[in-house]
């Protein structure tokens, strides 16, 4: 991976430099010593390597600062800020130098967590991006579930054929949910009185011709549209 392109100040550079630094409320340390090592310096070549090292510094801080600047006027936007922008608001409206260097000091941390919020989003988006890759489901599975659906829907249809339970019923949903409600009912029945397998059987032959209905559950079995056994040799 290539590395930062180096910086090569121009003397535009400069004068731009030194025109920010002419308008802050104050200065830093290093912003007067960079105004200090002006005069007398007419071109590039003027400055040695200890200068030119200055002036990339403070021109870090003018970069800095207007960033500053501009989270500053987002605060001032805010309808309802926090209490940490009520407090870099308050400092804003001061005018003594200890109070503007902390404002300064409070925005920058500001946008730190502005920074730390942003990469937070972005790290929970790009893992929900990922994780959807990782959990996508096989279509081939879903194919395999839709067949297993349908054939399943088959098999009621052709057992309320031939069991004509709850015909008088309005639609297939209500004879399915009224047949839950019968197994439900005999299961509390059967556990109460404690009925033995066979019992079962001779309950149900009562009801039901049992032989067609093990017929047509056979034929559904073994029919060779069945995905279910596609499913069972797979194990």
């Amino acid at each position: 991976m290539a590395g930062r392109q180096k910086l090569v100040l121009t003397l535009d550079d400069v004068k731009q430099l030194i025109k920010h630094i002419q308008q802050l409320p104050f200065k830093r340390k290093i912003e007067q010593r960079f105004l200090d090592i002006l005069p007398g310096k007419k071109n590039m070549a003027d400055f040695s390597e200890s200068d030119l090292l200055l002036i990339k510094k403070c021109r870090y801080e003018k970069n800095a600062y207007l960033k500053q600047m501009a989270a500053l006027t987002k605060i001032q936007s805010q309808p309802t800020p926090t209490k940490f922008e009520r407090d870099i608001l308050d400092l804003a409206k001061r005018s003594d130098i200890d109070a503007h260097f902390l404002k300064l000091d409070a925005l920058q941390n500001y946008l730190q967590q502005q920074d730390q919020k942003k990469a937070e989003i972005k790290l929970r988006n790009q893992k929900k991006r990922i994780d959807a890759k990782l959990n996508k489901p096989d279509p081939s599975l879903k194919k395999q579930r839709d067949r297993e659906n349908y054939y399943l829907g088959a098999m009621c249809k052709k057992l309320f054929d031939v069991t004509g339970f709850h015909a008088n019923q309005p639609n297939d949903l209500k004879r399915l949910e009224q047949i839950f409600i019968d197994v439900t009912a005999m299961a509390v029945l059967i556990e109460k009185n404690q009925m033995m397998e066979d019992q079962k059987i001779r309950i149900a032959e009562k009801h039901v011709h049992n032989e067609i209905l093990k017929t047509t559950v056979h034929g559904f079995d073994q029919d060779s549209r069945n995905p279910f056994k596609a499913t069972e040799r797979s194990f």
